[in-house]
């Protein structure tokens, strides 16, 4: 709906109006209305509030179901999803065509309506909002609680799916189909990790809490500072940590040939949108400092995800298994006399680069990827998710400038497991997301080098397959 951006004469402006008392259940779509009076979701909703004295509704999935629901019957019809398009796509960034094939994904049993559950379920990884009904998804902290790790996922304990009428609809598509075949699909434990919780999302995706609080198990990288705060007893063993430590010069000279033999001198519309003042390629780059994350709790996720992903390819069919050994920020760090052994080729364990702000780069390494400093910069082309380059002059397409003029990408180890590739001009961004999230998949590597001679960029869903490992400064050079 329009946001009461652009006014008829005699309309109050944006900036005096009030809200809405009937919030998220209001029936009076009007476009009068609508530019009157400010709704959940508006973005001067909560100062419209608090002119008029009322209490704002939390932005939470529950509420965006509750106003696309306009006959509150608890249900979504496909009219009334229809003629919420407009704020669907303003929230999530892009067109959402309402085709009958979309639809019949949105409608996981058929019966012509869409439920909360499968509301949820949809828009829940894509916008990031938390669920506004913590009972349904809430587990009691135990030890054999599992949390999901899909970004913008509320979940907080794997509870099994019974299998539905509609997952065999799903399996219409050619990709599920291909994928139901695999061999890693058909052992016992494929089928266990390749299960549905309630919140949609496959068992692999969610990690046991036992896990993840086990301090003793996962050794920390050697090169890391911690042991010698151990040593030291200015950290006790076992306990938590999350610091950023500066590194010496080695490491920032390795780091300026990473940069250099990424460089690629080509332009894309991304740099003139998100650099509308200066949108030309830089002639190069010179990094400046550097800080290495050692995140105690995120490394321990990422060490037991990547022990499942080799598991799992253990009972895997080799030739459903590719190894992505052309990555070329890895390779470059190879080159550079980087540790080789630090990245393993069987599970496609590469090092990307994800472009953002000082601000946010540390965020990230404390609080781990969300889809608000993750997804919503660079795109939705493959989904809402976290984007990562193989160049540098891709990732700093996205990074912003600090006061001083210095920007910041963050050097990510990741795990590729097993890629989903495409090469489409137009891809099904929902399918491929889908294979990801509910799929054996554990990213998109989306090549537009091959497409236009431009840049491959590599998707992830699951924080857990990303591990922030050095928040890296430059200047651009021109």
């Amino acid at each position: 709906y329009d946001n009461g951006l652009e006014w008829d004469d005699g309309v109050k402006p944006l900036a005096t109006r009030d809200a809405c008392t009937d919030g998220s259940q209001c029936k009076v779509r009007d476009q009068v209305h609508l530019k009157a009076f400010a709704h959940p979701f508006d973005l001067d909703y909560q100062s419209a509030c608090a002119r008029t004295g009322c209490q704002p509704e939390d932005l939470t999935l529950r509420t965006l179901f509750s106003w696309v629901d306009f006959d509150g019957s608890g249900k979504i019809s496909r009219i009334e999803l229809q003629n919420s398009l407009q704020t669907l796509e303003s929230l999530f960034g892009e067109a959402l065509p309402l085709t009958n094939a979309s639809w019949e994904r949105l409608d996981e049993d058929g019966n012509n309506c869409i439920n909360f559950s499968e509301f949820a379920e949809w828009a829940g990884p894509r916008l990031g909002l938390p669920l506004g009904v913590k009972h349904l998804l809430r587990a009691e902290r135990a030890e054999n609680t599992e949390t999901c790790a899909i970004l913008g996922c509320p979940c907080e304990g794997f509870v099994s799916r019974q299998v539905l009428v509609a997952r065999k609809s799903r399996l219409r598509d050619a990709q599920q189909r291909l994928w139901k075949t695999m061999k890693f699909a058909t052992t016992e434990r494929g089928q266990d990790r390749l299960s549905i919780c309630r919140c949609g999302h496959k068992h692999s995706a969610h990690t046991k809490f036992s896990q993840v609080i086990s301090k003793n198990e996962v050794p920390f990288p050697t090169y890391w500072n911690i042991h010698k705060h151990v040593k030291q007893n200015s950290l006790g063993e076992g306990q938590e940590f999350s610091n950023l430590e500066e590194v010496g010069k080695h490491d920032l000279q390795r780091f300026q040939e990473l940069f250099d033999e990424t460089y690629r001198n080509i332009w894309t519309r991304d740099r003139r949108k998100h650099n509308p003042e200066k949108s030309q390629v830089p002639r190069g780059y010179k990094v400046t400092s550097a800080l290495r994350c050692e995140n105690s709790r995120f490394w321990r996720e990422y060490a037991v995800r990547k022990a499942e992903i080799l598991q799992d390819r253990a009972v895997s069919d080799p030739k459903n298994f590719v190894s992505y050994t052309s990555v070329k920020s890895a390779n470059a760090w190879v080159a550079s006399g980087g540790d080789s052994e630090r990245l393993s080729a069987d599970c496609n364990e590469w090092y990307l680069f994800h472009g953002t702000s000082r601000q946010n780069a540390t965020n990230i390494c404390h609080n781990d990827f969300k889809l608000s400093l993750a997804g919503g910069v660079t795109g939705t082309l493959y989904g809402r998710g976290a984007y990562l380059a193989e160049s540098i002059t891709k990732a700093d397409e996205y990074s912003k400038p600090d006061a001083n003029g210095e920007y910041a990408v963050i050097l990510c180890r990741v795990l590729g497991g097993r890629v989903m590739y495409t090469d489409e001009d137009v891809p099904d961004a929902e399918q491929l997301v889908r294979l990801c999230i509910e799929g054996p998949y554990d990213c998109i590597l989306g090549d537009r080098e091959k497409l236009r001679n431009t840049f491959r960029e590599f998707v992830f869903y699951d924080t857990e397959n990303l591990y922030a490992e050095y928040i890296i400064y430059y200047e651009r050079l021109f």
